[in-house]
C-alpha cells in the first residue's frame, strides 16, 4: 500500500470504505518495516519511513473527523433547545428541593430537641461535662425519620455505658494528668488519644531528674531577675516565678510541673 492509494479515501464516505481490505493492506505495509535494521548511515531512510506512516495515519484520521462533525450536525442542531428543557426542570427541582429541605431540617430540630431531653436524664452521670459530651456523643442517623424512638434510645444508653466506663478508667490514671486527660477524652471521645497523651506526659516526667533541695537553693537566680511577691501570698518554703513562653513552649512546662507537683496557675 502506498500513499498515493490512500489518497482517494479523503474522498468516499467512510460508511462506503472496505475496512477490511484496508485492515489487510495496512497490515502488509506495516509488516514490510518489521525486518528494517535502520543504522546510523540509514537515518535519513527511517525518518522518511516514519513520516510516510504519519501520513498514512493523518488521513485516516480526518476522515473520521470529517464523518463525526457530519454525523454530529443534527445532534449540534437541537443540543441547545434541549438543554434548556432541562434547565426549566432544573429550576423547579431547585425550588422544591429547598422547600423539602426547610421541611427536613424543622423535623430535625423537633427530634432533636426529643433527643436532648432524653439524654439530659440519662446523662447526670457526667456530671459537669454532660454538656461538653453531648455533641460527641450524638450521633446524626438518630435525626432521621428511619430511626425511631426505640432505636435511638438505645444505642444512646450504650453510648452513655461506654463513655462512662472510659470516664472511670482515666480516673484510675496518673492523678497529676486527670483534668487533661479528661479533657482529651471530652475533645475526641477516644481512649486511644488519652493513652497518647498519658504516654507523652510520662516521657517527659521520666526525663526530670531528683535535684537535692540544697542543690535547688544555692541555684536561685539573682536579685535583679527574680519578681518580689509580699510573703503572704506564699506558704513556707514557696517561691513565686514569673515565666515568658509561647502556647507550645507552656503546654510541656505545664506537663513538667504536674510530673514534680508544682501547683501553678496561668494568669
Amino acid at each position: 500500500m502506498t500513499n498515493e492509494e490512500l489518497v482517494p479515501v479523503n474522498n468516499q464516505e467512510l460508511t462506503t470504505w472496505d475496512f477490511e481490505q484496508m485492515k489487510s493492506e495496512l497490515q502488509t505495509l506495516v509488516d514490510s518495516y518489521t525486518n528494517i535494521a535502520y543504522t546510523e548511515d540509514s537515518i535519513k531512510d527511517a525518518k522518511k519511513d516514519k513520516a510516510s506512516l504519519n501520513k498514512i495515519k493523518k488521513q485516516i484520521e480526518d476522515a473520521r473527523k470529517a464523518f463525526k462533525k457530519k454525523c454530529m450536525e443534527p445532534y449540534d442542531a437541537v443540543e441547545p433547545k434541549i438543554k434548556e428543557l432541562v434547565e426549566m426542570v432544573d429550576r423547579q427541582t431547585v425550588l422544591i428541593s429547598e422547600v423539602v429541605k426547610e421541611v427536613e431540617d424543622r423535623e430535625k430540630a423537633k427530634k432533636e430537641q426529643e433527643i436532648r431531653a432524653y439524654y439530659d436524664v440519662k446523662a447526670t452521670v457526667f456530671g459537669s461535662l454532660a454538656d461538653s459530651l453531648y455533641p460527641k456523643i450524638l450521633n446524626p442517623k438518630w435525626l432521621n425519620k428511619s430511626t425511631n424512638k426505640a432505636k435511638y434510645q438505645e444505642e444512646m444508653l450504650e453510648a452513655i455505658a461506654k463513655t462512662k466506663s472510659d470516664l472511670d478508667v482515666i480516673q484510675t490514671m496518673n492523678p497529676l494528668m486527670k483534668d487533661e486527660l479528661e479533657a482529651v477524652y471530652v475533645e475526641t471521645l477516644s481512649m486511644e488519644e488519652v493513652e497518647k497523651k498519658l504516654e507523652e506526659f510520662e516521657k517527659i516526667a521520666s526525663k526530670i531528674p531528683t535535684v537535692p533541695v540544697e542543690q535547688t537553693e544555692t541555684n536561685k537566680m539573682p536579685e535583679s531577675n527574680r519578681e518580689i511577691v509580699s510573703e503572704d501570698k506564699l506558704t513556707d518554703g514557696e517561691v513565686m516565678l514569673k515565666i515568658f513562653a509561647d502556647k507550645s513552649q507552656l503546654s510541656n512546662l505545664t506537663d513538667f510541673m504536674k510530673a514534680v507537683g508544682i501547683k501553678y496557675e496561668i494568669l
